[in-house]
């Protein structure tokens, strides 16, 4: 139940949020969540901006593969993070190979200000 209450109250992120500005109290949990298709060698990476770690704090990473089980389906990637600090931070995701790090697919950011 404390689990269900904690999702509830973190703010939810997608790919629709992107450059939007948020702004959440401290110790309030954020949950990035973005599509992503391991088959296809692409992964996101996860870049703050300078200093963000004191504003936010990244908890925890995973891959959450399709719940269909077909070849080539995507799954996705979530992120648990946790306001630390106050002030301002970016939160860039890059959709990227680790072939080709600085060629990514897709650009995901968002600014997060803790007060």
């Amino acid at each position: 139940m404390f689990a269900l209450l904690t999702l509830l109250a973190a703010l939810q992120l997608t790919a629709k949020d992107n450059h939007k500005s948020f702004t959440v109290k401290p110790q309030r949990a954020i949950v990035v969540t973005l599509v992503s298709n391991s088959s296809t060698g692409y992964h996101w990476k996860y870049k703050p901006s300078s200093g963000g770690g004191k504003v936010v704090k990244l908890v925890s990473h995973r891959y959450v593969p399709p719940q269909s089980g077909r070849p080539g389906a995507a799954g996705k990637e979530i992120w648990h993070f946790r306001a630390v600090g106050k002030g301002v931070m970016d939160m860039g995701f890059r959709y990227i190979r680790s072939w080709l790090p600085n060629k990514p697919a897709k650009r995901i950011e968002f600014s997060i200000r803790v007060r």
